[in-house]
């Protein structure tokens, strides 16, 4: 179990590193590079405090509950922009 969750934390940081900095993209794509960089980010979160719960070291509250409220952050961004560019594509 806590290869499979090494493996997948690695995968996830070299997604990571290959969308470069989101800082650096352009105004138009910015929103998206940190959309997708947060998203990716997230899951890697996650992961570090289920390798923890694993190898039997009890993860401290607060981390598991800012972990939770970032992927609720993460994923109430992620809707909002879905359905801004819906709204957009009805208006065109």
């Amino acid at each position: 179990m806590a290869a499979a969750l090494v493996a997948s934390m690695l995968l996830g940081l070299a997604f990571l590193y290959g969308l470069g900095r989101p800082w650096r993209v352009p105004d138009e794509l910015r929103t998206q590079a940190w959309l997708q960089a947060a998203l990716v980010a997230m899951p890697i979160a996650l992961e570090v405090l289920l390798l923890m719960v694993v190898m039997r070291v009890p993860p401290p509250l607060w981390a598991v509950v800012g972990v939770l409220l970032g992927q609720d952050a993460v994923y109430g961004w992620r809707l909002f922009v879905l359905v801004r560019a819906r709204q957009e594509r009805i208006r065109s």
